[in-house]
């Protein structure tokens, strides 16, 4: 299994659920994705996934994390959550136009996923900017069914769902004289003072009989009984969003419609302008539109008086009543809305790829390509279309699932330094490295350097390209390195950052591990470590002379920075040998044409494995630090002490 760590259903109490751990980042419970469908990858965008794996029985303490085309992590935000991570994607925020990230931290706290979170947004240093942002107004809040940056208003403000109980006669219902319902509401916050701009509320404006919900319906749990402490959720709405001219968009998931409301800009701000679907639908229906149990209606494109919308139909209830399912499969949808002929008509559907119905969440989004993406909400996947609806991509993961899923072009910079392991198996095996740097989008590739004492003359490794989210380097020696460090390179070769210098980790023989790693959950620490007793090599030599001649991808020369190197002698390092079992055989083939000592052979793995984020940069005069007593082998620059549980 080499180092992918697969961890079970059972470790978690998630039904089929499987996780990747990594060497570098133990504690990392990430995703493993399992492309299904990937007919033309050269058609897709070129932007990253944003996923936000939950579980509400908080068995599963994942984060957001993020993915490129090929299923591999980029990054894991587990250590950035606080209860739980959903809508997780790039905002705007106070002038930065996509540069920022930003999540809702909530648990849910009532029946039908309700939340009483904050909504935090993040730098592309992973560095929170601006505090908690909570309910405003007495409310209750942030809910986990909205945080909308949008587009047009250069990120001063952003959308978000509230609710706020209030008392009602419920007798005509079938409930309580006194009973209680839960009010939909949304805000716009401006950003910069977290004042509200403008609030609306569901009960204000739309009665309690255009729901298709009733009162404690047999297997909902979303509806309510309609007492105090389980108000009756008749409108339960999900998404909002605003267009340049300064009016809403929202959908109600219970009245099965989607409404337009008037902003501050109109006579009559708060008015519900026009209704699509529900028992008070405006428009005649045309291309067999019909869709139920909606969620994130999205204003797309306006010209004159047609307006055209992205919707995703869930068509489905899992639990309340006999009309709730209407198509025999979820799908995203265009529609297009004629307001002078008062016509909407479906114009582009994208249908569930194995047909099933996601019976909650869901989101349909378009890409800067023109691509269509799909998160399938309750069905743990996402698909991407081209402009015409050809599916080009289909991923599931197992376990958790992902209120939205979305893409976005994104660079980030990390504030951590990258993160590093040095492994070998006995004081004579091959040196294994493990290096990654959770986030960082630029790294190519990672210039290796060690020396047989903390502070001296280091000596080149060679250049190695970056192969997934950890890669595995594999060295062989006739003599022992026991420190270890390594520089990131960009495509150029210049130098992004360089980890903490870290002790080879070599385990007792109790320990029982492999040449490329020990048992899982198997702590590197001092104690375990026999590297003490090792004998070290007498035959280092310096020279002045460029990298030896180690495998590189893009540049050949070693960081700018460095202007004296030393390199191995052949006793030392007779070849340089990287073990593979990910990398195609176009890339070997490339790599070893860039390789002119024939006495070298090369391959490259990328392996999930076992975590953690580092501390700031040290520059490269000063970087020769590692960790105190109790981290061996480990290269976190934060010093965060190794977890002692099963990664």
């Amino acid at each position: 299994m080499f180092c992918e760590l697969v961890i079970s259903a059972v470790l978690f109490g998630l039904a089929q659920a499987q996780f990747a751990s990594y060497l570098t980042r133990p504690g990392q419970q990430s995703l493993v994705i399992d492309i299904l469908n990937n007919t033309n990858s050269a058609q897709l965008d070129p932007g990253y996934f944003f996923v936000a794996p939950y579980d509400d029985s908080a068995a599963y303490q994942g984060g957001p994390q993020i993915f490129d085309n090929d299923g591999n992590l980029v990054y894991d935000g587990y250590e950035l959550v606080e209860k739980e991570a959903l809508d997780f994607h790039v905002c705007d925020y106070l002038g930065g136009l996509g540069d920022h990230l930003c999540f809702n931290d909530a648990r849910p706290i009532q029946q039908g996923g309700h939340s009483s979170g904050a909504i935090r947004f993040f730098d592309n240093t992973y560095t929170q900017v601006g505090g908690n942002f909570g309910a405003t107004n007495g409310l209750i809040g942030p809910d986990i069914h909205e945080l909308n940056t949008p587009a047009g208003y250069g990120g001063q403000i952003f959308l978000q769902v509230v609710y706020q109980t209030v008392p009602a006669n419920l007798t005509a219902y079938d409930g309580p004289a006194d009973g209680a319902v839960l009010s939909g509401c949304f805000q716009e916050i401006e950003i910069a003072s977290q004042m509200v701009n403008f609030q609306w509320c569901s009960f204000d404006h739309v009665p309690l009989n255009q729901s298709y919900i009733p009162l404690n319906p047999p297997g909902d749990s979303i509806a309510g009984t309609g007492a105090a402490d389980s108000p009756y959720d008749y409108f339960h709405l999900n998404s909002v969003d605003k267009d340049v001219n300064g009016d809403y968009l929202i959908s109600s998931r219970q009245c099965d419609a989607i409404y337009k409301i008037a902003g501050l800009n109109s006579t009559n701000p708060g008015s519900i302008i026009w209704y699509l679907g529900g028992m008070s639908n405006s428009f005649n229906l045309e291309g067999n539109l019909n869709f139920s149990r909606q969620h994130m209606a999205r204003f797309h494109q306006t010209s004159g008086t047609v307006t055209n919308i992205l919707l995703f139909d869930n068509a489905y209830d899992s639990g309340s009543t006999p009309t709730a399912q209407t198509a025999i499969a979820s799908s995203g949808m265009i529609i297009s809305v004629d307001t002078s002929t008062m016509i909407a008509r479906l114009l582009q559907q994208f249908i569930q790829p194995e047909g099933q119905l996601a019976v909650s969440q869901g989101a349909l989004s378009i890409l800067p390509t023109g691509n269509r993406l799909l998160g399938w909400g309750s069905i743990p996947a996402w698909s991407e279309y081209d402009s015409f609806g050809n599916l080009l991509y289909y991923a599931r993961f197992s376990g958790p699932q992902s209120y939205r899923i979305w893409k976005f072009p994104f660079t980030a910079h990390p504030v951590t330094q990258p993160d590093i392991l040095a492994y070998a198996q006995t004081c004579s095996s091959n040196l294994v490295v493990y290096l990654s740097w959770n986030g960082a989008t630029e790294v190519k590739s990672w210039n290796l350097f060690g020396s047989t004492t903390q502070f001296g003359s280091y000596s080149s490794l060679g250049i190695y390209p970056k192969i997934g989210y950890e890669t595995m380097v594999q060295i062989n020696q006739t003599g022992f390195l026991p420190y270890i460090y390594a520089e990131a390179l960009d495509t150029s070769g210049n130098l992004l950052n360089n980890t903490v210098t870290v002790p080879t980790f070599v385990p007792n023989a109790a320990l029982a591990c492999n040449s490329t790693q020990c048992p899982d959950g198997t702590n590197y620490t001092i104690s375990n470590s026999i590297a003490s007793s090792c004998t070290l090599p007498s035959s280092i030599v310096s020279s002045s002379s460029v990298v030896s001649s180690s495998p590189v991808l893009g540049n050949t020369a070693a960081s700018s920075t460095v202007s004296s190197i030393t390199v191995l002698s052949s006793v030392l390092l007779s070849n340089i040998l990287l073990t593979s079992v990910m990398l195609s055989s176009a890339l070997l083939s490339s790599a070893a044409s860039s390789n002119t000592d024939s006495s070298s052979a090369i391959s490259y793995s990328t392996v999930p494995c076992s975590t953690h984020s580092s501390g700031p940069y040290h520059p490269y005069n000063t970087h020769h630090h590692y960790h105190p007593s109790g981290y061996y082998g480990y290269g976190h620059g934060g010093h965060r002490p190794i977890s002692t549980a099963t990664a």
